[in-house]
């Protein structure tokens, strides 16, 4: 099979893209871990992002097609005490290898977080977030592999094998006042010796992402209905590779979506930086970098002012990724396409 036989590939070139494309969002500009194996992690604290959002500005006209008029809102996503949110993540993510043909990977994520009061009494809000259900599947010419969590004989893999860990184990985010992830924990079952050891682990590393991806970006005062603001700063992805995102948002007032009325903003923007490649070692003591450049980032946000939380983000990148050849080699371009969806499935009492 084309996965197994190729985990050290994927370890350094689309584990790393993985990575890079796992954001989910152009407003996640937290700092996030790599993918995490081996036994739960420690506590981890997180430092504020270099990410600012510029004063809010109405268009030269304040009028642009397909806004709609209305009174000034809040966008501002809040978890409330006492809530149970689910939400359904889907990526799906093209590579067009030189002379290799297409291939394709596709993880949808269902993941649940209960929301209550900080332990340590503290002001801001405590998550405990868990995958309910993973699904892999990912394509190479004539070969594909496929892996689902709620399938009996898909866990028996070794591909089942490696993913089935995430589900044993959780993790407890802390928010502070700002709605920040502060402190992360991983907790539950210790993972064990994987089948396919340095291939990147899912389902608790898009816990915390999830969590950063509906709350980010927001401004935090009223915005009118063509009214816009930029959210900028650097998105540090590996101890020697970050991401500098420019984006742009507009807000285009109320909308109907799946016979309801939610509040719709606009995303458009570019990213570009140097990302260090995974298992890579160093060249002359600097590490091994790949370049990522997107030119083109489009996508919406679907707020819901009732449940005070976002219903919809999705998002479509086009990128480019330029792997380092060897001693004398050129340089491997890598085109990429990328489509991102998060959705709020309910928020319950939690039981």
């Amino acid at each position: 099979m084309w996965f197994p036989r190729s985990v050290n590939r994927l370890s350094s070139v689309t584990g790393m893209i993985l990575v890079v494309l796992l954001i989910r969002s152009p407003m996640d500009l937290e700092a996030q871990d790599e993918f995490r194996t081996g036994e739960p992690d420690p506590p981890v604290r997180r430092e504020k992002p270099d990410l600012y959002i510029p004063d809010i500005t109405a268009s030269a006209t304040d009028v642009v097609s397909g806004i709609t008029s209305g009174p000034p809102a809040e966008l501002t996503p809040k978890f409330q005490p006492g809530c149970t949110y689910r939400f359904k993540s889907e990526l799906e993510i093209q590579f067009q290898f030189p002379l290799r043909g297409t291939r394709k990977a596709k993880i949808e994520h269902q993941s649940r977080f209960d929301a209550g009061p900080r332990a340590d009494g503290k002001r801001g809000i405590q998550l405990n977030g868990r995958t309910e259900r993973l699904k892999v599947e990912m394509k190479a010419p004539g070969q594909s592999v496929f892996y689902d969590s709620l399938d009996a004989g898909d866990r028996q893999t070794p591909l089942g094998l490696h993913l089935n860990q995430s589900l044993n184990q959780w993790v407890d985010l802390k928010l502070n006042n700002e709605n920040r992830i502060v402190s992360e924990e991983v907790r539950g079952r210790q993972a064990t010796a994987s089948p396919l050891e340095g291939f990147p682990q899912l389902g608790t590393s898009d816990l915390s992402q999830t969590v950063t991806v509906v709350l980010q970006g927001m401004p935090d005062k009223l915005v009118r209905p063509g009214q816009a603001w930029s959210v900028q700063g650097v998105k540090r992805l590996t101890e020697a590779g970050e991401i500098m995102l420019n984006i742009k948002c507009l807000y285009r007032g109320e909308v109907a979506h799946d016979h309801n009325r939610y509040l719709q903003i606009d995303l458009s923007g570019q990213a570009s930086g140097d990302v260090g490649l995974p298992n890579q070692g160093s060249e002359n003591g600097k590490a091994v970098l790949m370049a990522v450049h997107v030119p083109s980032l489009s996508g919406r946000v679907l707020y819901d002012p009732l449940e005070r939380m976002v219903r919809l983000s999705e998002q479509t990148i086009s990128m480019t990724v330029e792997i380092p050849g060897g001693p004398g080699a050129a340089p491997l371009i890598v085109p990429v396409q990328q489509k991102s969806k998060i959705q709020l499935l309910h928020v319950i009492p939690t039981p």
